[in-house]
């Protein structure tokens, strides 16, 4: 346990093999590294896909997502995530290079630091300018308010494209530049220079910093399961 906090803090994630394959035997596993945490989701989920008119969150579809952190508006997003292949879809190329239902890993720092580096404009707009975040759904409107970036007293990367609001609470002069650096981050998440895939076979879990680094996945055919 040791090693793998110590791998969490200076990567941001780990992969843990030998998992059982019941959301129980998941949570006894995860419960090693602290307490599910009770939100209006429940403890504990799954990801399997539902029928259509079942779907309220591209989660539980078949289709690919883009990096991003979980849960960006509370206001204070979940820490670690756990995703437990429980299932996986069967390849429709070779099963060794099949990209299909693929966990995508980014590292939201390294993100901050090349933007830093390369489009300073877009870091600073993502530093000082805080966002609005939220979440609908039947009974449920979560907001929240905050930065992409956190410098100090901590350093946190949030980011998902799929949370943030409409800009109407923006002034007026800030919603181009809104859209002008939405544009440039969402183009540094998406791309293949800054993702790596992990195509997840059955007992192995992945385990994340939430407030660090971003996942996602590729699109997939067939059944494909995580719980966490």
């Amino acid at each position: 346990l040791y090693k793998a906090l110590v791998s969490l803090k200076k990567y941001g994630v780990i992969l843990v093999d030998n998992m059982p394959s019941s959301l129980s035997g998941t949570e006894e596993i995860t419960r090693r590294f602290g307490p599910p945490r009770e939100t209006f989701y429940g403890a504990m989920w799954d990801t399997a896909p539902k029928p259509g008119a079942e779907v309220n969150d591209t989660a539980y579809t078949k289709d690919a997502l883009h990096p991003h952190t979980d849960a960006s508006y509370l206001y204070d997003m979940a820490g670690l995530q756990c995703f437990n292949c429980v299932a996986q879809s069967e390849a429709l190329t070779d099963e060794a290079n099949s990209e299909e239902g693929c966990t995508k890993i980014l590292d939201g720092f390294k993100i901050m630091e090349i933007l830093k580096q390369e489009e300073p404009s877009t870091y600073e707009f993502f530093l000082n300018n805080k966002l609005k975040w939220f979440c609908m759904e039947e009974g449920v409107h979560m907001e929240m308010v905050a930065t992409a970036f956190t410098e100090t007293p901590y350093k946190i990367f949030r980011y998902n494209s799929y949370d943030l609001d409409t800009v109407d609470y923006l002034p007026s002069e800030l919603v181009p530049e809104y859209y002008k650096h939405t544009k440039i981050i969402n183009e540094y998440i998406r791309s293949k220079d800054n993702v790596v895939l992990a195509r997840l076979m059955p007992g192995e879990m992945v385990i994340v910093d939430n407030q660090r680094v971003c996942h996602g996945r590729t699109s997939f055919t067939g059944y494909r399961n995580m719980v966490g």
